[in-house]
């Protein structure tokens, strides 16, 4: 279909299948230290997992090269593959494909990394050693087209652009302004108030109980019953004086 005519977007992981190899990696990890072991080990041979992919281009293509910092992804490719054209994709950024050649479209740029005519070879701890590759770089509106450079042009110099000077604003540092002192308050005294002596409750004065004297049962005939038993017993100690024994 798409041979016959019938347009195909690809988009991240599906653009990097539609070339002759890609990487079969997930994305780079969030944390500091898996990142920076991720990037930095996919500069070594055999430590970027490259699979076959359904060849729709004769090129290698590696998609978020700067966002999730896949520069290492694209070189592997490209050493791994010198005699393909590796293509970089930015965020917000495709390469439009079509009869009268290959445009570059969207806000950013897509790398291009070229190692067909570079010299390889690996260092001691088998990183990419390259000489003579070619990294170009290609702005939305720009096309893809290959061509060989010549190595004995002379460089065009042209002036170096005039910028505009910034003038500074003076920065105003203020004037810190004295903490006043808090004059302490005197807390007032106490006064005393002196608390009342209690009040003696008055004892209620018992209201004594008059018992009344008990009637007398004396009679008329009081008087002489007395004289009667004072004479009995009288009589009675003169008789018990009259017998006591002799001693």
């Amino acid at each position: 279909a798409w041979l016959s005519g019938t347009p195909v977007l690809a988009d991240n992981a599906a653009a990097a299948i539609l070339g002759a190899i890609y990487s079969a990696h997930g994305p780079t990890p969030p944390d500091a230290g898996g990142a920076e072991l991720a990037t930095q080990k996919s500069f070594l041979q055999n430590t970027t997992t490259i699979s076959t992919g359904l060849s729709f281009l004769k090129v290698a293509i590696e998609p978020q090269i700067l966002n999730d910092n896949r520069w290492g992804r694209l070189f592997s490719l490209a050493y791994r593959k010198p005699d393909l054209l590796a293509l970089g994709l930015t965020q917000n950024t495709a390469i439009e494909i079509n009869a009268n050649g290959a445009t570059v479209i969207g806000d950013n740029a897509v790398v291009a990394l070229d190692l067909r005519s570079a010299r390889l070879a690996l260092g001691t701890n088998q990183a990419f050693v390259i000489a003579n590759g070619l990294l170009d770089v290609f702005a939305g509106g720009d096309v893809l087209q290959p061509t060989t450079a010549d190595v004995d042009a002379q460089p065009v110099r042209i002036a170096t652009p005039v910028l505009p000077t910034i003038t500074r604003t003076p920065t105003i540092t203020p004037t810190p302004t004295a903490t006043p002192t808090a004059t302490p308050t005197a807390t007032p005294a106490p006064t005393f108030t002196p608390t009342p002596e209690p009040t003696e409750t008055p004892v209620p004065t018992a209201t004594p109980i008059v018992i009344p004297p008990m009637s007398s049962p004396v009679t008329e005939f009081s008087v002489p019953v007395a004289l009667l038993v004072g004479a009995v017993i009288v009589v009675l100690i003169l008789l018990l004086t009259r017998r006591r024994p002799a001693i």
